[in-house]
């Protein structure tokens, strides 16, 4: 991975060691990693132009690509993914989203059928004005919107190819639909804001299907971000003290209770990435923390990230980062790198 690919706002490498250093624990408190909320943070996740869809008949449309979530509001459908030969189907309060990296043909419940046309998401009708219930009971109402997934860190985060969420996993009790309701109440009658308010809903209930979909793994997440989300990673690395103690790989594969072999062909899998390397790149993850201090010496930050002098510390640190570790602090605090510390 390259580290010198973007700059935040502070004009401080934006790459994949800044993300995970907001990942990692914080040293007074040590809270689980919250993966997914520096994900839709970082990204800036929006739901827009939600639009109304009626389909009746024997209908089936070819999906465009780009980012679309879908909302079944009444009757059944299915989705079939291009390549696959099973579908998912869809009910009443299922959620379906689409990256676009894929085509996937969308089309009324039963056997597959060839797409008449495209699907345009901005024919559906707007929320700005009363949407009567269709007439025939086998008409398929679905709410459609765009997805808009700004990525600034190139391909190191992807949205899952397809996934499809049924109602239950949206909610946070089995027994209360608390999002639906509060959609279907949105739905009834145009108010002021009522675009603005199921945009925010959608995009809340997108969020938790990507939870869903984050938990069970899923949603592959390419990068360290996905070793990072690996469960057996997680739980590794979210057992251990403090990165201090995984010196080598074979540390690590005892803390995930698995063989030398098989974790190197998982992380491989999952991040594209030897183990060894990626407990570099988190120990270095590491040191920008401890780089946020007022006046960090390098000497100890270097001993702490497992290295015998600052000269190979500082190498390592530039060929990850792109930076020194001198730079880095200055840019972060603006000021320069007090001469003593060196």
């Amino acid at each position: 991975m390259d580290g010198r690919t973007v700059l935040d706002r502070a004009g401080v490498p934006g790459n994949g060691l800044a993300l995970v250093q907001r990942l990692r624990w914080r040293r007074s408190h040590r809270p689980p990693m919250d993966v997914l909320s520096e994900l839709v943070s970082r990204t800036e996740l929006h739901v827009e132009e939600v639009r109304i869809h009626d389909f009746a008949g024997s209908w089936a449309v070819e999906l465009p690509l780009h980012p679309l979530v879908f909302m079944v509001r009444r009757g059944e459908c299915s989705v079939w993914p291009a390549g696959e030969r099973h579908p998912r189907v869809l009910s009443e309060g299922h959620l379906l989203l689409i990256s676009g990296d894929q085509h996937c043909t969308l089309q009324r419940f039963g056997p597959r059928l060839a797409a008449t046309g495209p699907f345009i998401p901005s024919a559906g009708a707007t929320l700005d004005r009363a949407v009567f219930p269709p007439r025939s009971e086998e008409c398929v109402r679905i709410l459609a919107a765009r997805v808009s997934w700004i990525n600034p860190f190139t391909d190191q985060l992807s949205l899952p190819r397809w996934l499809a969420i049924g109602p239950r996993s949206l909610s946070l009790s089995h027994d209360r639909l608390p999002l639906n309701d509060a959609l279907a109440e949105e739905l009834m009658v145009p108010r002021p804001g009522v675009e603005a308010v199921v945009e925010r809903l959608l995009e809340a209930m997108l969020i938790r299907a990507l939870r869903v979909e984050l938990v069970t793994g899923f949603w592959s997440v390419p990068g360290w971000l996905g070793a990072l989300t690996d469960p057996v990673m997680r739980g590794a690395l979210g057992e251990a003290p403090d990165l201090s103690s995984l010196r080598s790989v074979r540390a690590l594969a005892e803390r995930a209770e698995r063989s030398v072999r098989r974790l190197s062909a998982r992380v491989k899998r999952t991040s594209g990435a030897r183990p060894g390397k990626l407990l570099r790149q988190l120990r270095l993850a590491e040191v920008m923390q401890r780089l946020e201090g007022p006046a960090p010496r390098l000497l100890e930050v270097a001993h702490a990230a497992g290295y015998a002098d600052v000269s190979t510390f500082c190498r390592a640190f530039r060929r990850e980062v792109g930076c020194s570790p001198a730079d880095y602090w200055r840019r972060r605090h603006r000021r320069s790198f007090p001469r003593g510390n060196r």
